[in-house]
């Protein structure tokens, strides 16, 4: 390989490693540690604006007999990090109403959000929405999709007993205080589920991206060969394999 194509390589493994990271943390991200909404928000947002771009740099390959674009040729820098102009402008189709919602969300992450707490410190007008407030509408659309299940049994008694013995101070992602048992069982029932379907959606979106990926390399033989970088997107998983899988850095 030459070093374009070395370059090119790199480029594809740190960004699968991020989107990889983005599904782990999305995977584990509970109210009791928020971080790990940001975290997922961030690697998932910059994961697949990269992944986009090398996606762009491919296509010219196929339609340039192998050449690497110039500045000149493409000057990706005008895209910005807005990522549905990317998609639209690689005609990817996103057409599952919850996808959708999570690629808006992203996008706006990724434009301008990711700045929200910074900018609510020291800017008392700030005209875009609490990311975290903006992804809790996402879980509540979720949420209408699963069979609600009571998965902790004797839920008020129980609630009751630790109310007695212990105290509850914590916000839930629309910034509501949490202060008693019941309300803390109630969003741990759902914690679980959340975690599982969010990931599955993000994974799908992932999917149809990588997919045009596999299109593209398919009417060119170049090196690098990027399709086997992001495999795990391809693979014959089912739905449940997906809500349970934990570590999406492991290739099996």
């Amino acid at each position: 390989m030459n070093e374009k194509e070395k370059q090119l390589l790199n480029e594809a493994n740190l960004t699968c490693s991020m989107l990889g990271n983005g599904l782990n943390s999305l995977r584990k991200s509970t109210i009791l540690n928020v971080g790990l909404y940001y975290q997922s928000f961030f690697s998932l947002s910059i994961g697949i604006e990269r992944l986009l771009k090398i996606i762009i740099i491919i296509k010219y390959r196929c339609e340039n007999n192998g050449l690497f674009p110039t500045s000149e040729d493409i000057n990706i820098k005008n895209f910005g990090h807005n990522i549905i102009k990317l998609i639209e402008y690689l005609d990817i189709k996103i057409e599952d109403g919850i996808e959708l919602q999570i690629l808006v969300f992203l996008n706006n992450f990724n434009k301008k959000s990711r700045y929200f707490n910074i900018d609510a410190i020291i800017n008392e007008n700030i005209d875009y929405e609490n990311p975290l407030h903006s992804w809790k509408k996402i879980q509540e659309d979720i949420l209408k999709t699963i069979k609600k299940e009571e998965k902790i049994s004797n839920k008020e008694i129980l609630a009751t007993q630790l109310d007695e013995i212990s105290s509850i101070f914590m916000y839930d992602l629309n910034g509501n205080i949490i202060d008693q048992s019941i309300n803390l069982l109630n969003a741990y029932e759902s914690m679980e589920d959340l975690q599982k379907y969010e990931t599955e959606y993000v994974f799908y979106i992932i999917r149809s991206i990588v997919w045009k990926l596999k299109e593209l390399e398919r009417t060119k033989s170049m090196m690098p060969y990027l399709t086997e970088v992001f495999y795990i997107y391809l693979g014959s998983y089912t739905r449940s394999e997906i809500r349970n899988k934990k570590n999406w850095l492991k290739l099996t």
